[in-house]
């Protein structure tokens, strides 16, 4: 009786068994786009594969590559991603997505999205609109990328206009990159939003018509800064660098912030908004060896226990670039 049963055990392991291994095991895919024409005829099995057909197609958790260099001119609007995807580009200098100045590039709904080694450019909201590059309420990598040139428009200030570059009601990580040269006709010329994370990256001559010319924390969450450059950025109202709203919390540590300009003689380039706003900037270098309040690094209502005296040391980290760079 005993031998009958551990018999039949031991089949019925032996069938399991082989079931599980007859049952096909999903993998990621990989999808390589080969040309730059905005193509919109829902395939990759035609002879050629865009890059909206790309993100059309894929699979959650595919990774998309690119055997073409050059310019993806969008023509069909905004590239709308709502899954876990991964977008690997050949190089910031060899690959830039652009809005035409009529469209975002990315709008990300949903999903777990690394978008790496490309340009966004030229993205315009309509009126009324934010996040001029990228609109992302899913969860964001950004790395080895260029953000530049990226338009948030509104006719109204009272609606719209924010995030020249990016526009994070998500989850945002941004590594090794640049944000450059992005206008926001309300707030955050570079980048608005909660929670971000950015990290040895450059946040340069972003413009807000209204205020927070780089990085504005617009919400819940904390905006998290290290090992970064912010300078030229600008706004004609406060905060020509940072701004912290009401509920905002923005903390930036070991990174450089200098020649930043506000529009207005009272206002200031790093600002906070109290009471319950915050805003930690302790161990960063702004501009001279005397630290922050200087012009294009003045502060009020910030945290600043210590700072660097010297550019070239950030946090006990020796930097050897020429100071052309830090530009």
């Amino acid at each position: 009786m005993k031998r009958s049963y551990l018999l039949r055990l031991a089949l019925t392991v032996l069938l399991v068994s082989m079931l599980f291994s007859l049952t096909p095991v999903a993998h990621a895919a990989a999808l390589e786009v080969d040309t730059l024409v905005d193509e919109n005829d829902h395939s990759c099995a035609d002879g050629d594969c865009s890059l909206r057909d790309a993100v059309e197609v894929a699979g959650s958790g595919d990774t998309i590559t690119f055997s073409v260099k050059g310019t993806i001119a969008l023509t069909g609007g905004e590239i709308s991603i709502d899954k876990n995807l991964s977008i690997a580009g050949p190089g910031a200098k060899r690959l830039a997505i652009s809005g035409g100045n009529a469209d975002r590039v990315f709008n990300i709904s949903s999903g777990s999205v690394v978008i790496s080694g490309l340009t966004i450019r030229d993205g315009r909201t309509a009126d009324r609109g934010s996040g001029g590059g990228i609109l992302n309420d899913g969860t964001l990598n950004l790395a080895n990328v260029v953000v530049t040139a990226n338009v948030a428009y509104t006719s109204n200030a009272l609606y719209g206009g924010f995030g020249g570059g990016i526009l994070n009601h998500g989850t945002l990580t941004i590594s090794n990159s640049k944000i450059s040269g992005n206008t926001a006709y309300s707030g955050g010329g570079g980048v608005a939003g909660g929670t971000t994370t950015i990290v040895s990256s450059t946040i340069a001559n972003n413009h807000a018509n209204g205020y927070a010319g780089g990085l504005a924390n617009m919400g819940d969450g904390i905006m998290q800064v290290s090992n970064s450059t912010i300078t030229g950025n600008s706004a004609d109202g406060f905060g020509g660098a940072v701004f912290a709203t009401f509920t905002g919390s923005i903390k930036i540590v070991c990174s450089r912030i200098y020649r930043n300009t506000t529009g207005s003689p009272d206002r200031y380039d790093v600002e906070v908004a109290l009471p319950l706003g915050v805003l930690d900037v302790d161990d960063n270098w702004w501009g001279a060896r005397t630290g922050p309040n200087t012009p294009g690094a003045d502060t009020t209502n910030a945290t600043v226990n210590s700072f660097l005296t010297s550019p070239f040391t950030v946090c006990g980290v020796s930097e050897t670039l020429p100071v052309d760079r830090l530009h």
